[in-house]
């Protein structure tokens, strides 16, 4: 029996339930751009298609470590219940590199993602598994968070799921509870990016693009129109034609051309690609938009990128990690989606940074191992400051004390 039933039961005659499900209609029904935004259409988008995957891939693709508080600091787990589904399998038919990418390109497109955490008969985890969040209903009595699953699209039969036994990953949010889709929120700016696209296809499809036409000064019938055009056509009209025209009678070709530039496809593209980047939180040069990109502000683009886009949605997937933790393990353990890797410089940058800052006591040899996801070892938390050999601080005294030298 749910854990929420008798709270439930207890307040149902003095509180009122709170359905989020008509904010959610509300949030999916919006339309703009003259143009149908959804998850399919905007894959065609070639700038949001990369920036979407670059976001959830990028974040798939991070360290994950699950960490034990110990009396000399944070240890690296290497054996719990909730380590495969998080590293390795999230369950037996997606490992958890596809889970990751999953559930964060859905709560990008839709503004949430679910999956349902199965447990055994010890409320340890076993598998995650990924529901759709058309599927889904939160509900809201007083502090109690609930979630309805719609088991067939066919039917009106919902199972209702505990707050703890849903993984719930949310984009921003109006509310507090359900996050509000990213391409709904912004359809009138990717239903411009849709038109835009459909209007060049139609004017290379339709042949808009006009080389030039036939002037003549005085009338023709109909007829002869029609026998201008084909001779035009088959004379000068492709590969093979000839090369020199000659036109009798008075006519006269007169060169036109309407250009991409002319009809401002190209900066209307750069627009959107840029309005794309905004709405996804990630720099213009990540979806090949160069032309503001120097080499000396992409370093800094990038760890922006990790510091005000990536980094909120690692601190989503770490909260949510701690549902496959029990009760007695919460404060105990701690995830971190490691991403240093994405900030730092090379290996050589890296260690000559590390031996100047704990030669002059501003870490530890345990902290620096902590920044490199290596476990801590016994008097690592030591801090030391050059000598003839390395001395700890608070040994200083002692060290001048027995006649001690630091030249």
């Amino acid at each position: 029996m749910s854990r929420w039933t008798n709270i439930l039961n207890a307040i149902t005659g003095k509180s009122e339930k709170r359905d989020i499900d008509s904010y959610m209609r509300y949030m999916y029904n919006l339309t703009g751009g003259g143009a149908n935004v959804n998850q399919a259409t905007v894959q065609g988008i070639s700038a949001w298609s990369r920036g979407r995957s670059i976001l959830s891939n990028t974040l798939a693709g991070l360290p994950k470590n699950l960490y034990q508080k110990t009396s000399v600091g944070p240890k690296i787990v290497d054996k719990h219940q909730s380590l495969d589904l998080i590293k390795l399998m999230a369950n037996s038919n997606l490992n958890a590199y596809q889970w990751h990418d999953y559930m964060m390109g859905t709560a990008i497109d839709y503004g949430n993602a679910y999956s349902l955490i199965h447990r055994d008969e010890n409320a340890r985890p076993m598998y995650l598994s990924i529901i759709h969040p058309d599927k889904v209903t939160v509900e809201v009595w007083d502090n109690a968070v609930m979630y309805k699953i719609k088991l067939k699209n066919d039917s009106n039969e919902t199972v209702t799921v505990d707050y703890s036994d849903m993984y719930h990953i949310m984009g921003s949010t109006n509310n507090g509870y359900v996050g509000t889709s990213t391409l709904k929120a912004n359809a009138t700016s990717l239903g411009l990016s849709l038109s835009m696209n459909n209007f060049a296809k139609d004017l290379y499809d339709s042949n808009t693009n006009l080389e030039g036409y036939i002037k003549n000064p005085g009338r023709l019938d109909a007829e002869v129109i029609k026998k201008v055009r084909e001779s035009w056509q088959s004379n000068y009209g492709g590969t093979g034609t000839s090369s020199t025209a000659f036109l009798d009678q008075g006519m006269e070709y007169v060169p036109l051309s309407m250009t991409p530039e002319n009809a401002q496809l190209i900066q209307l593209m750069r627009y959107t690609n840029k309005n794309i980047a905004t709405i996804l939180g990630i720099p213009a040069h990540m979806i090949n938009e160069m032309d503001e990109a120097k080499y000396n502000n992409v370093e800094l683009t990038g760890i922006e990128f990790v510091k005000y886009s990536l980094l909120h949605w690692v601190n989503k997937f770490e909260i949510q990690n701690n549902k496959l933790l029990r009760e007695s393990e919460q404060g105990v353990y701690k995830w971190k989606y490691n991403v240093n890797g994405l900030m730092r410089g090379d290996s050589k940058s890296r260690a000559e940074f590390y031996n100047t800052m704990i030669n002059i006591a501003a870490l530890t040899p345990n902290q620096v191992r902590q920044l490199e996801d290596l476990n801590p070892y016994e008097g690592g938390d030591e801090y030391y400051i050059q000598g003839n050999n390395m001395i700890p601080v608070n040994k200083l005294d002692e060290h001048y004390n027995k006649g001690g030298t630091n030249e």
